[in-house]
């Protein structure tokens, strides 16, 4: 099930430029969840199910929460829920085939995890691994023992949280593992973050600096499982991170890049190539139209696309599935959940923005992402950025 999580939530861990705030988070979203609630009252009618909190509503639509403590007739209602609608200190999920009836029991509610493992574990490190049994299996190891950023490397394999075998990028690539930012100086100061994924991938998006001005642009990362062009591809996994620390950089941020590699100071890598040989290699990543490179800085950005926004015919917001190219530029997979815009979007769409998906993404919900340079008191456009890109909150994405 795709989930999101974003530092407005209530009870959501703080990011700052302190060690071990992106384990927290990455703890909260992936495999704890946050921010429970008693729920007073339960009521069911007509498939949908009504929970009141009298302490205060703290969850928000299109979120999934982790209901527990149901018993009784609708005692099926327990597990994960997506939320319908808000209304005060009431909301709504879906509850069909339940019978009309009031709930018992000692109900609880919490903004649900990903349901990822965290296998290994030391002061201020961290391994973690999608639980899902479809999964590739691989390893992700945060070393958040800095400050202002924290160092990733993906794994084939680990036996515990300093050993691991088959690693991407390698030390020859990136000597001390990738950079995924968290603040633009060290202290307690928060910063705005959003975590969205599902089973088998997530992305990890954070605005480094704390200006106003720049609050909805940020930098775009991620690891996980691709959507693989070929099912027996045992290796189509990826680690975006930077290979230097840009969280005061006036320079043009990696995001996900890009059209060479390295390029600027992203890298994307996979623990092998689709041919399943020798050691990490690097991801190439496009938008399915070939418009554009995929990096949010290079998506919906305006100056560099023709294609107007609105569409002219239709008023459409087109979108484009990001595409991950081995090397020598054939497709290997997608990225699950991420949309490029490939038209002329401008600040249109702002972070959070949620919006309602077209054509083959009716019926879902997109919420828009803003990446820019974060060393940028405003968001800067002279460069051709910022840019957006979205992501697909309801799912599935496999």
């Amino acid at each position: 099930m795709v989930k999101y999580f974003h530092s407005n939530m209530p009870g959501a861990p703080v990011l700052s430029g302190t060690a071990g705030a992106l384990i927290a988070i990455l703890d909260a979203c992936l495999k704890d969840g946050f921010g429970l609630k008693t729920v007073d009252s339960l009521v069911i009618a007509g498939g949908v199910a009504t929970m009141t909190i009298s302490t205060g509503m703290t969850f928000e639509q299109d979120a999934v929460v982790q209901v527990a403590g149901i018993t009784g007739g609708a005692a099926a209602l327990n597990g994960d829920r997506r939320l319908l609608s808000i209304a005060g200190n009431t909301a709504t999920f879906n509850a069909t085939g339940v019978s009309d009836q009031t709930a018992t029991g000692s109900i609880t509610a919490k903004v649900s995890p990903l349901g990822w493992a965290k296998p290994f574990t030391g002061t201020n490190v961290a391994a973690y691994k999608a639980s899902d049994p479809t999964a590739l299996g691989m390893y992700l190891r945060v070393d958040d023992t800095g400050t202002t950023v924290a160092r990733v490397v993906g794994y084939e394999s680990m036996s515990d949280v300093n050993t691991g075998t088959g690693p991407f990028p390698t030390a020859a690539q990136v000597s001390g593992g990738g950079y995924w930012e968290k603040s633009g100086a060290a202290g307690s100061t928060a910063r705005n973050w959003i975590v969205v994924g599902d089973e088998r991938a997530f992305y990890w998006w954070c605005v480094p600096n704390a200006a106003a001005a720049i609050t909805s642009q940020g930098l775009l990362r991620g690891f996980g499982d691709l959507i693989p062009r070929r099912s027996s591809d045992a290796y189509a996994a990826f680690l975006a991170a930077d290979i230097a620390s840009i969280v005061t950089s006036t320079g043009l941020p990696s995001d996900l890049v890009s059209s060479s590699v390295p390029y600027s100071t992203g890298y994307v890598t996979a623990p092998r190539n689709q041919g399943a040989i020798g050691s990490s290699s690097p991801l190439l990543v496009y938008a399915e139209s070939r418009r554009a490179t995929v990096a949010v800085t290079r998506s919906g950005q305006g100056a560099a696309y023709s294609a107007p926004y609105p569409n002219t015919a239709d008023n459409a917001l087109d979108l484009d599935r990001a595409l991950a190219l081995d090397y020598d530029l054939s497709v290997r997979g997608t990225f699950p959940g991420l949309l490029h815009l490939p038209q002329a979007v401008g600040f249109a769409l702002q972070t959070w923005d949620k919006i309602l998906g077209q054509g083959t993404l009716a019926g879902r919900k997109l919420m828009a992402v803003r990446g820019g340079s974060p060393g940028y008191a405003t968001q800067n456009t002279s460069s051709g950025y910022p840019g957006a890109v979205v992501f697909d909150i309801t799912g599935p994405w496999r």
